[in-house]
């Protein structure tokens, strides 16, 4: 037994790679998708048709049964998304609705009220006494 599996491991190995590749294109194809049909209006035709050919790459390579060509569509959908995301970034910041602009920031222990109004609010902790 130890011996089929001595034998089989390399090939074990090779499927391994390859499902695991698999699965990282899907995850990232799907929330690439994701993301481009929230935001298509806001984007450009040419960076709108760069973002869908590198998924149409990657979901050719999955086709496939070369993990190496799947790594390498999943690297170039990668730099793609986060393009997308760089310029999401700056159109909400060119907007003014930059990333986290109504959040207090730390760990939400503040003494001051992140209200837009300045209401004077106090955030405090309390015990119950009977």
């Amino acid at each position: 037994m130890k011996k089929d599996a001595d034998s089989h491991a390399e090939e074990d190995s090779r499927k391994r790679k390859l499902a695991e590749a698999r699965n990282q294109a899907a995850r990232l194809v799907y929330d690439t998708e994701k993301v481009l049909k929230e935001h298509a209006d806001k984007l450009d035709t040419a960076s709108r048709t760069a973002i869908e050919s590198s998924i149409e790459r990657v979901n050719k390579a999955t086709a496939g049964e070369d993990a190496g060509a799947i790594e390498s569509a999943v690297k170039d959908l990668e730099q793609a998304a986060h393009a997308l995301s760089k310029h999401m970034y700056e159109a909400a910041a060119k907007s003014g609705g930059g990333a986290g602009g109504t959040q207090p920031a730390g760990n939400g222990h503040s003494t001051e009220s992140a209200s837009p109004k300045g209401d004077n609010v106090i955030d405090a902790e309390f015990e119950k006494t009977e």
